[in-house]
């Protein structure tokens, strides 16, 4: 990926840089993880304070412009920032380790079940409702 800066303007009032880079990329879209780490790494930013408002996408053409905002301190962002900006990398993260926890869950209860069943044959003699003895016969 490419980037290129078009604009940078410091605004004290605010306590940010707001940048405006272009994005020149060979395949599909870059997510908006992967624009921040390569403008943080290109122009030297801290990527703790870095947000980014908008990826706008041209149609057909493999570019997008971004507008970051590039704040002082991480209580300035916290104050100034929108809280959807500020919690949407975390919302997809949380959802992630959601997801593995339910993943792991589900696997220890199909252990337990496949335990159980195998407790009751080894008691009763029958493998899925037919005894033991029967299924041989046939």
């Amino acid at each position: 990926m490419e980037l290129k800066l078009l604009s940078q303007f410091e605004n004290p009032l605010l306590q940010r840089k707001e940048i405006k880079v272009v994005a020149i990329f060979e395949a599909a879209t870059p997510s908006r993880e992967e624009i921040k780490t390569e403008v943080c790494k290109k122009f030297n930013l801290p990527e703790e304070t870095t947000v980014i408002r908008k990826v706008f996408q041209e149609k057909g053409i493999k570019r997008a412009i971004c507008l970051l905002n590039v704040y002082n301190s991480k209580e300035a962002m916290l104050q100034i920032e929108s809280k959807y900006l500020l919690e949407r990398k975390k919302k997809k993260k949380e959802k992630a380790e959601e997801k593995a926890e339910e993943k792991k869950e589900e696997a220890k209860e199909e252990a337990k079940e496949a335990k159980e069943e195998k407790k009751e044959e080894e008691k009763t003699g029958e493998i899925n409702g037919w005894r033991r003895k029967e299924r041989e016969k046939d």
